[in-house]
């Protein structure tokens, strides 16, 4: 098939990517970004969202009609043991779309998990990825939303900025080490990513300035895209605010590619 280094085969827990295998170019990459990063799990801990409902579970044990009924949604806060609901596809790149609907939270679910999950400074991941060339839908919060295990909860950061781990969570090179180490998109089955795929994400080496550099301009892409979903669609002030994120993500590309320190032509390898 083609020449696989050894090393991308340890790395890439001896699985083989076929078609990787081939491609000699996306391999060096692959092997520049291993060795010029580390797991996200070494900077922060990555948990699964709550359950809602399972027959059998919560106190008290829910039954099939409850499950089926959905007893704990509501379309209002009925009471203080309400809170927000989002579910995956309310989780977007660099933005929340809630869709209103709240939840009441405590033992009644299935599997609540920790509160904390739920109220601390953390990244949202949604768990199914869109196609390239930008795959992953992250976002920032510190508001108390509860999210089920459709997406999931990166928290608890040591020695990273949390902006900094989401402009590189949502970058062009992130897709492209997703796409070609985890070969989602090749499958009939519809794609999605667990807890234990995202905790071995690559964060790149890069010093407390890079980080807040790139950080900076993360918070800005937050804002704007806050702005932007306020805004009416097809008017001016929208296709301005499409075109100042359009440029932000090339910065933030370009900022990322540099921690990296990949060649021009390497660049053009992720950007095809």
């Amino acid at each position: 098939v083609g020449d696989f280094p050894v090393s991308q085969f340890k790395k890439n827990n001896y699985i083989i990517n076929i078609a990787l295998a081939k491609d000699k170019d996306k391999s060096v990459i692959l092997d520049k970004i291993i060795d010029r990063s580390k797991t996200l799990d070494s900077f922060s801990v990555v948990k699964a969202g709550l359950k809602a409902y399972e027959t059998g579970k919560g106190k008290p044990a829910q039954t099939d009609i409850m499950k089926n009924n959905r007893v704990y949604h509501s379309k209002s806060k009925e009471s203080n043991d309400y809170g927000k609901y989002l579910e995956g596809k309310d989780v977007k790149r660099y933005g929340i779309n809630w869709g209103g609907w709240w939840l009441k939270y405590g033992e009644c679910l299935a599997a609540p998990r920790d509160e904390k999950l739920f109220t601390s400074p953390r990244i949202l991941v949604r768990q199914i990825p869109s196609p390239p060339p930008y795959s992953i839908n992250a976002v920032f919060t510190k508001e108390y939303l509860l999210n089920d295990i459709n997406s999931m909860i990166i928290y608890d950061f040591n020695g990273i900025d949390p902006f900094f781990a989401l402009a590189v969570l949502n970058s062009k090179i992130t897709t492209f080490w997703f796409v070609n180490t985890f070969d989602k998109f090749q499958r009939k089955t519809f794609p999605q990513f667990k807890v234990k795929e995202l905790a071995t994400f690559p964060i790149p080496n890069a010093s407390q300035a890079e980080q807040e550099k790139i950080a900076k301009k993360t918070q800005t892409m937050l804002d704007l895209n806050k702005e932007l979903q306020a805004t009416s669609a097809n008017t001016d002030k929208h296709n301005l605010l499409k075109r100042d994120i359009e440029k932000l993500d090339r910065e933030i590309d370009e900022a990322i590619y540099k921690l990296y320190e990949l060649t021009a032509e390497e660049i053009r390898t992720i950007e095809k």
